[in-house]
């Protein structure tokens, strides 16, 4: 059996770190903002001359836009990377307590994420049909992070994910959105606002699209672990005599 080399994705501690990192930190941001949200006084506002409302302007924007979105962006990537690194992780723990003539570093693939689901399928006999909803989701994901780690969370109609993420933004407006909102719109009057080469910003709008995140990447890990191991018994497990 190889479940003593998988304990820790069975862990209830398990990614349990990340969460309240999340927590801690998007508390942190909220109550930056609230405690210098005095100086954002509506009053004080129409007294302000040109130059004092420019620097008004620029502090809100980091208060309630620029620090956020630069710590969930941030995040979003590094928990898409603690994903990566523990696929590759189980593929290796596989490889070396199974026969298997080939690990994941022999095969080719575009990321380390498809290396790993290859590996997983001649190796493991996983089936992925079987890993969905978690494995559906994470692929969004995969499309998600792609935009922002390649291009800043830039996209536009002509994009090869854009059906994907905007049904995705369409089904989840609180969690992810466009920062010029053209989500909210109707679509008829969508495609008569833009065209195929307007570009639009991609923004983590609230502290549970990360939350999600991890939990999603626990219940597929636990789920893949269940599988490697269910197989792993089927096959070692001696049949009794007839």
């Amino acid at each position: 059996m190889l479940s003593i080399q998988y304990n820790k994705y069975l862990s209830n501690d398990f990614l349990e770190e990340f969460i309240n990192y999340n927590n801690i930190m998007e508390n942190f941001l909220l109550q930056r903002y609230f405690k210098n949200r005095g100086n954002f006084d509506s009053d004080k506002i129409s007294l302000l001359e040109t130059d004092q409302l420019i620097s008004f302007s620029k502090a809100f924007f980091k208060e309630s836009t620029f620090y956020p979105q630069s710590f969930r962006t941030s995040f979003f990537i590094q928990i898409f990377s603690i994903l990566e690194y523990e696929l590759k992780e189980i593929c290796s723990i596989h490889f070396k307590h199974s026969k298997i003539d080939f690990s994941m570093e022999d095969l080719k693939g575009n990321s380390e994420i498809e290396k790993a689901k290859l590996y997983l399928r001649k190796a493991g006999k996983i089936d992925f049909l079987e890993m969905s909803p978690e494995w559906e989701y994470l692929n969004i994901m995969r499309k998600i992070r792609n935009r922002f780690v390649h291009s800043q969370g830039e996209i536009n109609q002509s994009h090869g994910d854009w059906k994907t993420i905007y049904a995705f933004i369409h089904s989840n407006k609180n969690l992810l959105g466009f920062r010029n909102s053209a989500e909210y719109l109707e679509e008829y009057k969508f495609k008569e606002l833009y065209n195929l080469n307007s570009i639009f910003m991609l923004d983590i709008q609230d502290p549970e699209f990360n939350s999600q995140m991890i939990l999603q990447v626990k219940k597929f890990l636990e789920k893949l672990i269940k599988k490697l191991n269910s197989f792993e018994d089927s096959t070692t497990t001696p049949k009794p005599h007839s």
